[in-house]
């Protein structure tokens, strides 16, 4: 971990000049509210209600906040937009920063694990063999080189023997998808706990088992994580509620309540970055899973407690309407054995 730091410190040096040159272009803007820099990434915020910096007119117009990955001129980006008309839900811009940071920091570890000789994973960075981080020099492994020197591990964390034509656009999927899975269940968007939902990885859309290519495993393993998920999903909602009850003394905490409460903000994270350190569907299943299982055997009672099987029912009720649940299909049965 200290090497990690050491070096994402003297890699925020390297783009010193880059992301300053940058930064004052932006700050002289006049429809630039504030722009700061956080953890090598350039924070800008804007109301594109009066008006979008030039420098970010290619922004798409439907977003409130977008993340732009090392380039030539900064390390990286991430843009948010207060205009009060896209923020008529509870999402603030604040958290919408956090979430746009939490996909700087993943790419910032992705590009770190690259370039550890010990995990020796050519293609971790999920954005691509990039110039402004792996040079422009004749002869530099590319994108495609990589996943093709990669091919062994593939093949174990895939679960399969590892076909370039086929899985290396998988594998890419698959990246993108946990890249925004990671930042969603940590930011806890609702619509991304929601099997009937339609969720995004960058141009994609659709159900979450729809965005991590079209094998049959793979597919099966997006389902079982989500099932995971929203087990955590709804411990995290009664620990809420029981926080907030016993601040407001409508309820007094026994002390396996108290244990849960003062534990389970770890394991919420823990499981955050169980995601973001994956590099397959399968391998998120399986880091999952386990997680799920020790938390499982930790405490029993409060799967069997009536707020967890209240839940569980609800989510496991179909819409007249949709005829769809919000509970991925078999829920009950791959959370509670």
């Amino acid at each position: 971990m200290q090497g990690y730091q050491k070096r994402f410190a003297e890699l925020i040096h390297e783009f010193r000049d880059k992301n300053d040159a940058y930064l004052n272009n932006l700050s002289q803007d006049p429809y630039t509210l504030d722009i700061k820099e956080v953890m090598g990434a350039l924070v800008v915020t804007f109301d594109s209600s009066k008006g979008i910096p030039k420098a970010l007119a290619h922004m798409d117009e439907k977003n409130r906040g977008e993340y732009t990955p090392t380039d030539d001129y900064f390390l990286g980006l991430c843009v948010v937009d207060i205009n009060p008309e896209k923020r008529v839900d509870v999402v603030t811009p604040t958290m919408s920063a956090v979430h746009e940071l939490q996909h700087h920091a993943l790419a910032m570890t992705d590009y770190l694990e690259s370039q550890d000789t010990d995990i020796d994973m050519q293609s971790s960075y999920r954005k691509g063999r990039i110039g402004p981080l792996y040079g422009y020099h004749s002869g530099r492994i590319t994108t495609a080189q990589s996943y093709a020197n990669d091919a062994e591990k593939y093949s174990k964390l895939l679960g399969r023997e590892f076909n370039y034509q086929y899985d290396s656009s998988r594998v890419q999927a698959q990246l993108d998808y946990l890249d925004e899975l990671h930042s969603s269940y940590l930011q806890r968007k609702p619509n991304w706990f929601n099997a009937a939902e339609k969720v995004y990885a960058l141009s994609s859309k659709g159900a979450h088992w729809e965005l991590v290519g079209n094998h049959p495993d793979d597919r099966e393993a997006a389902k079982r994580v989500l099932a995971y998920l929203q087990g955590f999903y709804l411990c995290d909602s009664i620990q809420k509620s029981w926080n907030e009850n016993a601040a407001q003394g409508k309820m007094k905490l026994g002390a396996g309540q108290e244990k849960f409460i003062d534990e389970f903000a770890d394991v919420y994270r823990r499981v955050g970055s169980l995601i973001g350190v994956a590099r397959t569907i399968r391998q998120a299943k399986t880091f999952i899973q386990a997680e799920w299982e020790e938390f499982r055997q930790k405490y029993p009672q409060l799967l069997e407690s009536k707020p967890f099987t209240d839940m569980l029912n609800v989510a496991e009720t179909k819409d007249p309407k949709s005829d769809k649940s919000w509970g991925v299909e078999g829920l009950r049965s791959k959370l509670i054995k």
